[in-house]
């Protein structure tokens, strides 16, 4: 999901962009809560995603580059 950051905390991305770049969602590192709302991602290490529905994700960065 590196790639589709590029650079970026966020990014709205459709989840067949992520297909065709071989992200395989059955695979994941652990989940985490948002404290604000409860809404749950699912992360691969420091890239998680938000399922939006209609097949749009928001993918986040955990942790910044500088850390």
């Amino acid at each position: 999901m590196n790639e589709l950051l590029s650079g970026e905390q966020k990014k709205k991305v459709a989840e067949q962009r992520m297909l065709d770049l071989g992200y395989i969602f059955r695979y994941h590192t652990h989940t985490r809560s948002n404290k604000g709302d409860g809404k749950e991602y699912v992360f691969c290490f420091d890239c998680g995603y938000l399922p939006l529905g209609n097949k749009w994700y928001k993918i986040v960065r955990a942790f910044s580059e500088e850390n």
